[in-house]
Parts: structure tokens; C-alpha cells; sequence
């Protein structure tokens, strides 16, 4: 199998876990490569500290890790909000910028440097906030326009232009066919 092809089929797997956990009523709160782990090549969810059903007003959500926050949740960040609404919409926004980093190695954010280690917290909120993305050209992925208009849409920094977790998953097994 193609290499993305690997990848693809992987991205459907891991999203299909996710539609569960939305179907089933629960936003995981802290999507990132890290609490994604294999496991008899089956994709498992792990590490729920910050899971929430999404019915449950009275969760303070303060964010995740950065990298993979969605520019809403960014900006309340940067002013240190100590309840932030997240959804099923900004979790999408987390899986794509997972998906990217996967495939081609670098964050979906440019932090104005290829070490983000140096770059200050608050500065790397500011350039979710923006916008500040980055194609797989300028992360030096191999091209894979199909996928990577995808995660755009998912990665968009308008809300209301971002696929639900279902359009996500029936757009990657339409390239996936």
C-alpha cells in the first residue's frame, strides 16, 4: 500500500473513533498525537482528563495543548478564560491539525521560525488566533492536494466554515476509494 494510502486509511480509523465518542454524546477535550496509541493496528483513545459529555455546563475547559487549539479556543486563551465553550466543531479543528502533523512531520501553524520551542506561549496563541497556517508545500510533504484541502477546510479559522467530525470522515473515505 502507497504510503498515503497508510496514512488515509490510518486518518479514517482514528476518525471513526472520534465519531463514536461524538455519536455517544462526549468531546474528548485534549486531542493530540500522544493520547492517540495503537494497538493491534487498532487506533485507541487514551488519556480522558479533560472529557466532558457535551450536555455538562458546569465543565471550566481551559484548553489543551497548543499546537492542536482551535483559533476560538486560542483567543480565549490568550485572555485567560477560565470556562471556555469547546465543541465538537473545535475538537475536528484538533484531530485535522493532528492529521497534519502526522503527515507531514510540522504543525499547521507557522510560529515565524522552524524551532516553536523559542517562540513564547502567548506568541503562539496570537498565531492560531491568525491564522497562520502553513501548506504541505511549505512544511516539504510530499503533495497530497486531496487530503490537504481537506484539513484545510477542517483547519479553517472561521467555525462555521469547518466540516461536523462526520462530513470530515466521509470526505477522507471518498479520497480513501
Amino acid at each position: 500500500m502507497k504510503k498515503k494510502q497508510k496514512f488515509l486509511a490510518l486518518f479514517v480509523e482514528i476518525l471513526k473513533k472520534y465519531k463514536k465518542i461524538h455519536k455517544a454524546g462526549y468531546l474528548h477535550g485534549d486531542v493530540q498525537p500522544d493520547h492517540i496509541f495503537m494497538i493491534s493496528g487498532k487506533p485507541v483513545i487514551i488519556d480522558w482528563g479533560l472529557g466532558v459529555r457535551v450536555d455538562d455546563k458546569s465543565f471550566n475547559y481551559r484548553g489543551g495543548l497548543v499546537h492542536f487549539v482551535a483559533p476560538e479556543i486560542a483567543e480565549q486563551m490568550t485572555k485567560k478564560a477560565t470556562s471556555i465553550p469547546y465543541d465538537q466543531t473545535s475538537e475536528v479543528y484538533a484531530i485535522a491539525a493532528v492529521f497534519f502533523l502526522l503527515f507531514t512531520g510540522k504543525t499547521p501553524i507557522s510560529y515565524g521560525n522552524d524551532n516553536f520551542m523559542s517562540v513564547p506561549f502567548n506568541q503562539k496563541l496570537k498565531f492560531i488566533v491568525s491564522g497562520n497556517f502553513i501548506s504541505f508545500e511549505q512544511a516539504s510533504s510530499p503533495p497530497f492536494p486531496e487530503l490537504e484541502k481537506i484539513l484545510q477546510i477542517c483547519l479553517s479559522p472561521d467555525k462555521k466554515m469547518r466540516y461536523s467530525s462526520y462530513k470530515f470522515l466521509d470526505e477522507l473515505l471518498r479520497i480513501q476509494a
